[in-house]
């Protein structure tokens, strides 16, 4: 009994302190989703589609046909009034379809993504049939949330080796915008970031286990390893060079039996993933993404690099080549000119000599200090950094930073609690070698780390609430029971009428048309025989008159500036830099209507001479639409 009192005085503050951060992390951060997240990614509502929607993958597109390989005789639930129902049984789950992980497996060979977190946010809306809800996702969000917290805490314990230490990367992971902006953002990241720190746990304890314990220690490890593939492809890349480097360390070790059983059994691990989801390997192989790209690797590195540095870590790192390396090294080689020819002169000095003597003595020390310290150090936190880099090299190659601009980020989300931990490690270790404040190592650390994550949420902002024109607008209430036009600008945003969902699926009946195609669908528009009570436009579908901004503007709740149709629409980074015209016109999608005027009459004449006010602004993945209806 006197043992477990102890245990329990041991451990219950450092407990209780990380339950307390888990709680302030959950709150402020369902407080920023509840108050700030205006709008939606595609992908969060693509989410719900591909989870909910009965053998139908996209809305926009008829099944059978692989996400890649769409025509414009595949698309669907254009040009033709369509029920708002359409909308709803896309996103929602129908009381005769609950549970169906049949469909869930069926829409997922059609997209670019393993089915776990699909079947899993599948599975909480079967409990709430007929119904949407953007907190059914969060829901699974909260949930990977803490678990990230309590692993990564587990994990920082064998690291830091020390309980309290331990709690310094959860807070430097938990109070910034990555993580913010990692459980905000509605998709499998959540769910991958969890399972990353939870296989890097299960790995360390394996490595520091005695004898390498596999019996008891390598279950865990292939589990978690089996789940990240059943998440997200990037946990193949991480998985595989965190694997291959343990590999190295058991060779090291000359434990050839074991390499053989623990490689071996990761190799089968992913072979079972491909027997169970064969659609894996296409989706791999024939990437989007994979081919030329408007930056090089190296620039798109860098570019991942600034996201995991500067929302983490509070500095960026330069995405642009930098003159550093080159003047390190020329001021290397300066010093070297000048030390040689003194070491010339004063070669014969005694002061010389006994200089010298002292230098390769301390030298020699170093070296076998640093000798012993290699054969007993942790490598795990090396490992850890190795797969870090592995993801970042996989997103860099399965993405395209300048089309999907500063959304890319979501790809390395898994790296962000790894790097907080690395960088605590570095943080502990370089503080313990400077004699005047190792002995106040953890002070200094958290002094540090609290530093930081001021730095952090005082340079950065989350990038994942899509702030909508004029602020916060229930796009889904205003349209319920009414009968709307949704006017895209060009056939490449068919994929938009995914995000339109959520907005839709009470509305009456919806006509979804292209710009160009109005002067051809307005006899079908107006052949519903009941009156039309909305229009979702762009800049560069409908000319906004003066009086139309200066009225929206006047009652809007948050201050807002119109885009010109010229300006950039869409997905613009904030890393981009000066592309050719032809990058640009990739970037903004669409360019300035020249028949925007026309478009314009067409529309006005669906109300008659009524007058058309702006009701709401909405942020689709960056793009502004607005609903206008008459008086």
């Amino acid at each position: 009994m006197k043992n477990i009192a102890e245990k329990i005085r041991k451990y219950a503050k450092p407990y209780l302190l990380l339950i307390l951060l888990i709680a302030a992390q959950l709150i402020y951060t369902s407080f920023c989703f509840v108050t700030k997240k205006q709008g939606f990614h595609s992908d969060e509502i693509w989410s719900y589609g591909l989870a909910n929607s009965y053998y139908q993958p996209f809305i926009y597109m008829k099944d059978g046909v692989f996400i890649d390989d769409m025509t414009v005789d595949d698309v669907i639930n254009y040009n033709e009034w369509e029920s708002g129902k359409v909308f709803k049984d896309y996103i929602t789950v129908q009381p005769s379809e609950r549970f169906a992980y049949g469909s869930v497996y069926h829409n997922q060979t059609l997209d670019h993504h393993p089915p776990l977190y699909y079947m899993l946010l599948h599975t909480v809306c079967s409990f709430f049939p007929n119904s949407f809800s953007l907190y059914y996702s969060f829901f699974l969000n909260c949930i990977f949330l803490i678990v990230t917290q309590v692993f990564l805490y587990k994990l920082s314990k064998l690291i830091l080796k020390s309980d309290h230490a331990a709690l310094l990367p959860c807070i430097l992971y938990g109070a910034g915008t990555g993580a913010l902006s990692t459980f905000v953002f509605l998709r499998q990241y959540s769910l991958l970031t969890a399972l990353g720190v939870m296989y890097t746990y299960f790995s360390a304890k394996l490595y520091l286990s005695e004898n390498f314990d596999l019996k008891k220690h390598l279950a865990p490890v292939l589990i978690t390893s089996f789940l990240m593939f059943m998440t997200h492809y990037n946990g193949i890349a991480y998985v595989g060079i965190f694997t291959a480097c343990m590999c190295i360390y058991l060779l090291c070790k000359k434990k050839i039996k074991k390499l053989f059983i623990y490689g071996g059994s990761q190799l089968a691990t992913l072979g079972l993933f491909f027997a169970v989801y064969p659609a894996g390997w296409k989706q791999i192989m024939g990437n989007q993404f994979s081919g030329e790209k408007a930056y090089t690797f190296f620039e798109q590195i860098r570019i991942f690099t600034k996201y995991v540095t500067k929302y983490n870590l509070g500095f960026g790192v330069s995405v642009y080549k930098s003159a550093t390396y080159s003047y390190v090294i020329a001021a290397l080689v300066f010093i070297l000119m000048i030390m040689l020819p003194l070491c010339f002169l004063f070669r014969k000095e005694k002061w010389f000599i006994s200089a010298k003597k002292k230098t390769f003595s301390a030298l020699k020390n170093s070296f076998l200090n640093t000798k012993r310290w290699l054969k007993r150090a942790n490598y795990i936190p090396l490992f850890a950094l190795c797969a870090v880099i592995a993801e970042m090299c996989t997103a860099n190659y399965t993405t395209n930073v300048l089309t999907m601009g500063v959304y890319s980020m979501r790809y390395i989300f898994m790296t962000f609690p790894l790097a907080c931990m690395i960088a605590v490690a570095m943080f502990e270790r370089i503080i313990s070698k400077i004699p005047k404040i190792k002995k106040a190592n953890s002070s200094v650390c958290l002094a540090l780390v609290a530093a930081i994550v001021v730095r952090v949420n005082f340079v950065t902002d989350c990038q994942f609430y899509f702030e909508m024109p004029g602020g916060k607008f229930d796009a889904a209430k205003e349209m319920s029971g009414k009968n709307c036009v949704l006017v895209m600008d060009s056939l490449n945003d068919t994929w938009r009428l995914t995000n339109f969902s959520m907005y839709l699926y009470d509305a009456d009946n919806v006509f979804v048309t292209l710009a160009e195609d109005l002067p051809d669908n307005i006899e079908k528009i107006n052949s519903l025989g009941e009156n039309i009570d909305c229009i979702l436009v762009t800049n560069d579908s409908y000319a906004l008159s003066d009086k139309q901004k200066t009225d929206f503007e006047k009652n809007a709740s948050e201050k807002i500036k119109f885009r010109d149709s010229e300006e950039a629409d869409d997905t613009q980074s904030n890393v981009s830099d000066d592309g050719t015209e032809e990058l640009e016109k990739i970037m903004n999608g669409n360019s300035k209507n020249d028949n925007i005027e026309e478009y314009t009459k067409l529309l006005n004449s669906l109300f008659g001479s009524e007058e058309l006010s702006i009701k709401g602004g909405m942020n689709i993945n960056g793009g502004e639409y607005f609903l206008l209806e008459h008086e």
